[in-house]
């Protein structure tokens, strides 16, 4: 099946390889975005984990969330891997994902010693906010999934998706 994934990430900070996934949300669509999945998964803090206040306030996730999360984040790490995996090929479609979501999902699969990279039929499409007004741009980029180089992505497209 070829469709889109709409996904989203909440997290206990900015940092990829300091901070942790503590919420995936995904929408898996056929080509006519017709929805034939919808998943929120939800896992607890890993033990060396200390959550930002300011990434608490901004995600709106209590520390009793945390504490009663349903998966740990290994268990939810392998349901998001097999969730890309069932199906590709497709389009990860995200606000900001190249700068941020993609880089905390390949660094939370090296934690958890999954494969960083995935299939390469996957296509990764990034929205970027336009500075007109904050009226949101599509920018596309096909390439091997969770393999972007920082350096790769240009400098104007850098800066926008910073803010």
């Amino acid at each position: 099946m070829v469709g889109y994934i709409f996904y989203d990430t909440e997290t206990t900070g900015l940092t990829a390889g300091f901070d942790q996934i503590l919420q995936f949300a995904a929408l898996v669509t056929d080509d006519d975005l017709n929805v034939v999945e919808e998943v929120d998964l939800r896992c607890r803090l890993q033990p060396h984990m200390l959550p930002s206040p300011g990434a608490l306030v901004i995600t709106g996730i209590s520390p009793t969330d945390i504490a009663e999360a349903p998966l740990s984040h290994y268990e939810m790490v392998s349901a998001i891997r097999a969730l890309i995996k069932r199906h590709s090929p497709t389009t990860l479609v995200g606000f900001n994902s190249l700068g941020y979501d993609e880089a905390m999902l390949r660094q939370a699969f090296y934690q958890t010693l999954n494969p960083v990279y995935l299939l390469p039929a996957v296509t990764i499409r990034v929205f970027l906010a336009a500075q007109n007004g904050g009226v949101a741009a599509t920018k596309g980029r096909e390439m091997a999934p969770w393999s972007v180089r920082w350096s790769s992505i240009r400098r104007a497209d850098r800066r926008r998706q910073c803010g």
